[in-house]
This record gives C-alpha cells, sequence and structure tokens, in this order.
C-alpha cells in the first residue's frame, strides 16, 4: 500500500488520475509489478508540473465536480501538448 501526504494532494490526485499520466504509468509500467501501482519509484520521480494557483484551483475544483474531461484538459495545457499527442494519448488511454 502507497499514500501521499503534504501539500496539493487534490492537484496531485488530479494529475496521478488524468488520461496523460495513466498512459505514462502503463507505458513505464505495463502489468508488471501488479500494473500501474508498481512501486514508489514508479511515482516519486514523474515529472509533475506545479501550475500556477489559478490553474491548480481549476482543477481542484473541477476535481470535486468530477469533470474528467476539463480535468485532461488543463493537464494537456500544463504540459504542452499539441493535438497530435492529445489525440494519440486519449485513443491509447480507451484501448
Amino acid at each position: 500500500m502507497h499514500f501521499i501526504t503534504g501539500d496539493h494532494i487534490e492537484y496531485l490526485s488530479a494529475v496521478l488520475n488524468s488520461s496523460l499520466f495513466c498512459w505514462l504509468m502503463n507505458t513505464i509500467v505495463g502489468e508488471s509489478a501488479g500494473g500501474n501501482a508498481g512501486n514508489a519509484n514508479n511515482v516519486k520521480n514523474l515529472p509533475i508540473i506545479q501550475p500556477t494557483s489559478e490553474i491548480e484551483h481549476k482543477i481542484i475544483e473541477y476535481l470535486r465536480n468530477n469533470d474528467i474531461d476539463y480535468i485532461d484538459k488543463l493537464i494537456f495545457q500544463i504540459y504542452s501538448l499539441n493535438k497530435e499527442e492529445i489525440q494519440f494519448i486519449s485513443s491509447s488511454s480507451k484501448l
């Protein structure tokens, strides 16, 4: 069992459960070691960007309202993904 403590927990929860990070974890870990969970090293080295306060508050609001599509859009924006990259990740994560 793993857990995360500290600041920005809601933001981290949204990012780690986003389409981008689900795709990334499936790419890195795949089905080995129990799937995405794997071990703490798989999570602690992820490139999580600290957003502006405005974007973090929007993501938290969308998280509380369960607006997953809007969270994904904002996270794609934070990581400066282009349309082709977003399409690839979106189509891959639905497999």
